[in-house]
């Protein structure tokens, strides 16, 4: 075993790297979420209180991982952020608008989103009309459906229980 510098301070080191983890959470997720969700708010609220939250959503992402259906998340945290946006034109909304298009919408894309043809006409055209008000609505409603199935199953996986054991009931950051 190699023995650390005499004036290293593991602390310190733990702190730095929770910090920067921290900071990586903030970048993935955004800073919608200030502090973390309780894992009693979440049984209480469910979904929505799920997506505001850090850790707890990262065991909800795994679980998406592992029923092949993370564009899901991927794509509801994008329209959210994409709602809250304050564009510079009506040409840089129109250019996200149709990049989340390409990227969810688009038949065989990498993350494309389970959704029927009558709510991807709907985006599809709305696009090619330039019209963003109310554009994603649909899907982004279709898509919280999805994600509410999916966390119902969660909420009976091993990995809810592995966050509750692991987050604890009133896990709470500041």
């Amino acid at each position: 075993m190699a023995a650390l510098p005499p004036n290293f301070d593991v602390h310190m080191s733990y702190k730095i790297k929770t910090t920067k983890s921290s900071k990586k959470l903030d970048y993935f997720f955004g800073e919608q979420a200030p502090h973390d969700i309780c894992i009693r708010e979440i049984r209480k609220e469910g979904l929505k209180a799920m997506l505001q939250s850090k850790i707890p959503l990262c065991y909800f992402l795994y679980h998406l991982l592992e029923e092949f259906s993370c564009e899901n998340l991927f794509f509801f945290i994008e329209l959210e952020q994409y709602e809250s946006f304050t564009y510079a034109s009506i040409v840089q909304q129109l250019a996200t608008a149709q990049h989340i298009h390409n990227t969810y919408l688009t038949r065989n894309s990498h993350f494309e989103v389970n959704l029927d043809d009558k709510v991807r006409r709907h985006v599809t055209n709305a696009l090619k009309e330039n019209k963003v008000e109310g554009l994603f609505d649909n899907a982004k409603r279709a898509v919280y459906s999805l994600l509410e199935s999916s966390f119902m199953r969660f909420c009976q996986t091993e990995t809810f229980s592995s966050m509750v054991m692991n987050c604890g009931t009133y896990f709470f950051i500041e």
